[in-house]
């Protein structure tokens, strides 16, 4: 496989995880009817995957739209 075609598959898979990020930012802002409980499930097991503990904070990570 020669740079070029690798580099154009890479650009294949950045246009498409792009494309599924917009669809996710706007179902979660527009269409999910239990948002807020999953931003807290989201918020609860990464804070269990880093062990924070309440009241720590780390770098923000965010993504899309950043939620």
């Amino acid at each position: 496989m020669t740079a070029g075609a690798v580099d154009a598959e890479g650009a294949r898979v950045a246009a498409v995880l792009a494309e599924r990020e917009r669809f996710r930012d706007a179902y979660l802002a527009e269409r999910d009817p239990i948002a807020d409980d999953r931003m807290l499930w989201r918020a609860q097991a990464f804070r269990h995957l880093v062990h924070l503990l309440p009241g720590e904070t780390v770098l923000e990570i965010g993504c899309g739209l950043g939620v």
